[in-house]
């Protein structure tokens, strides 16, 4: 979702409204910050000048690594990398180039780079607070799904709730959470920078350090309670691994800075042994809850195929035929169809047992595959966030034996700029098929990206095209 409104007959995007406060309030407070501390008046003026498109610059690029694919396979155009404009930036890659336009901007005026990097980082977190509120109009900040219960009862702003098909679904409201946690790291940094300017000891860039250990460790908790599949290496988070490393290194330079104040390099040592292992166990914690699930029985690969059909207290069917495209596996929960597997595999612990659903949807594809029959009559639960849910239901809406490009789905789900978003949305399709991702194709009308691979892709369009009669 990316919500637009009008004003003054111009179309704005409430994320880059958002934005645009968190550059306000960081250029505001920097401003103040470096006035009461007598620095160069001309420090917060140069940093806006470099710090926007820095910021703009090193986040786009990191984000870009991690997602070539998409470019490059889904979109076969790697200029798409340079409209940032259409959403696609990593925040530990935004943050990285603030500091450097601070860096930068401080050489400029004379000043001292750490004392800019001071006061750069005490409103950062009230900043970093209205990007994560921004996130609520986008498919991010959507965390892992949890159970209905008295939690979710009793406090269910606390949760995000969608629902397609028969089940109702909840989330944690990760970006709410990141939110809260932004208020509070400028509090804590707020605090810090005030203590820290009546100590003796004190150094330049020490407020900077604490920042920047407080933001460290709450990212990596929050980061683990993601699941919208944003930056993700394997089963660990770019955001997950870039926050570790700045936590150990930033404790690891306040260890050396004040070692000489008690116990020397024992205790330098032992800080380090401390981190490395908090660390450690943050990634063995991410791995047994969803990297050992990703890895067994058929590995990462198939998995992140169907990444949607997931455990669940239900008992999960599956039961698997062969058809004019292929063997498939449907599966069944609760009542719904869950899920459609391209080959054999079904998911671990799904019980093997052709119920009288998954028996009615085989019969149903069947006709499909003739060419006898133009829709579905099956109820489906496709379990994904509420953004790939919006366009799940704009496949539906695709006429039988028509196409769409990505653009005009975008279009069709009130977010015409979020082709790159929706292109992944088609991509972790649990029910393909059913739900005709296959009838998406590109700009200039090339078949693009399938779960089940480009061959499967254009039986099934020359299904459609000889059944229209």
């Amino acid at each position: 979702m990316d919500s637009t409104f009008t004003i003054l007959g111009l179309t704005a995007h409430a994320y880059g409204l958002c934005a645009s406060a968190a550059a306000l309030v960081l250029l505001g407070g920097m401003a103040i910050f470096a006035r009461r501390r007598r620095m160069p008046a001309g420090l917060a003026g140069l940093f806006g000048l470099l710090g926007i498109p820095l910021g703009i610059v090193c986040a786009r690029a990191l984000y870009c690594v991690f997602h070539l694919s998409d470019f490059w396979e889904t979109y076969e155009n790697p200029w798409l990398m340079l409209r940032f404009f259409d959403g696609g930036l990593a925040m530990p890659g935004l943050l990285a180039g603030l500091a450097l336009a601070a860096v930068i901007s401080a050489r400029l005026v004379k000043a001292c780079p750490a004392a800019a990097l001071d006061v750069m980082c005490i409103p950062m977190g009230l900043s970093i607070a209205l990007l994560r509120l921004g996130e609520q109009f986008t498919d991010l900040g959507v965390g892992k799904a949890v159970k209905e219960g008295a939690l979710t009862a009793a406090m269910p702003w606390l949760f995000l709730q969608s629902r397609m098909g028969v089940a109702v679904e909840y989330r944690l409201n990760v970006w709410a959470y990141e939110a809260v946690a932004g208020v509070l790291i400028f509090i804590a940094t707020l605090a810090a920078s005030r203590w820290l300017s009546r100590r003796e000891c004190s150094r330049q860039g020490d407020t900077a350090l604490f920042f920047m250990a407080l933001l460290g460790a709450s990212q990596i908790l929050l980061e683990s309670l993601r699941d919208d599949g944003h930056m993700l290496v394997i089963f660990l988070r770019v955001g997950q691994l870039a926050a570790a490393l700045m936590t150990v290194i930033t404790c690891a330079v306040l260890s050396m800075r004040y070692a000489r104040l008690g116990g020397g390099r024992i205790r330098l040592w032992l800080d380090w042994a401390v981190m490395l292992l908090c660390v450690a166990g943050i990634v063995l914690l991410e791995f047994s809850l969803d990297g050992a699930r990703l890895a067994a029985a058929q590995g990462v690969r198939r998995l992140m195929r169907a990444p949607n059909v997931r455990e669940s207290p239900c008992m999960t069917s599956a039961w698997t035929r062969e058809t004019p495209i292929g063997v498939l596996t449907l599966t069944e929960e609760a009542g719904a169809l869950t899920g459609v597997l391209f080959g054999p595999d079904a998911p671990e612990g799904a019980l093997r047992m052709e119920t009288p659903l998954i028996r009615r949807a085989f019969a149903q594809l069947e006709e499909y595959f003739r060419g006898e029959r133009k829709a579905f009559d099956l109820p489906m639960d496709a379990r994904g966030t509420p953004f790939q849910r919006r366009c799940w239901r704009a496949l539906l809406e695709i006429p039988y034996g028509q196409t769409r490009t990505y653009a005009q789905q975008a279009q069709a789900v009130g977010s015409p700029r979020a082709y790159r978003a929706v292109g992944m949305a088609n991509h972790v399709n649990p029910l393909p098929v059913l739900i005709p991702c296959h009838r998406v194709v590109g700009a200039d009308g090339s078949l693009t990206g399938y779960a089940g691979g480009l061959k499967i892709k254009r039986k099934l369009l020359e299904i459609e095209q000889s059944g229209k009669g």
